[in-house]
């Protein structure tokens, strides 16, 4: 017979699990060896994943001012990192792009990024990492789910 276990020390348990999974840093992006400071990290990792977006487009994303992530943008394009294009629908508007430069490195985050999540899941067979990988899709879409409701508070 299975031996139920009070929320509260699942809460305790996972507070305790995620505090020691923490330390490996699993699926953040990888700093200090780019030499780049994490908004700026965070900047070319939100192009990569959305390019040829507007600078209003990038603002919200990174939850930022337009005028923040104007002076970012244009100090990254100032040193080789992003380029503006025009935009084909719009000629008044340009739109943001990586670099080869910046996609040199996007491809060294992406390498240590999974390298570490590698590690992580090869402590699991086969099933164990399918089913954690559902429990987390679950729990992280219903947390997302209350996220704008006045019940969620974190």
């Amino acid at each position: 017979m299975e031996q139920k276990i009070s929320t509260s020390q699942y809460e305790d348990q996972l507070s305790e699990l995620m505090h020691r999974m923490q330390q490996f840093r699993l699926g953040e992006i990888p700093k200090g060896r780019f030499d780049l400071s994490y908004p700026q990290i965070q900047l070319l990792w939100f192009v990569n994943k959305n390019p040829g977006k507007h600078l209003q487009d990038v603002a919200d994303g990174l939850q930022v001012t337009a005028p923040t992530a104007s002076v970012s943008i244009r100090r990254m394009e100032d040193d080789g990192w992003l380029e503006r294009r025009p935009d084909p629908s719009d000629g008044r508007a340009t739109c943001i792009f990586l670099t080869n430069k910046s996609m040199q490195i996007i491809e060294k985050m992406q390498s240590a990024k999974l390298k570490g999540i590698r590690l992580f899941l090869d402590q699991l067979s086969g099933t164990e990492q399918k089913q954690l990988v559902e429990l987390m899709e679950k729990a992280i879409s219903g947390m997302e789910k209350k996220k704008n409701t006045s019940t969620y508070a974190v």
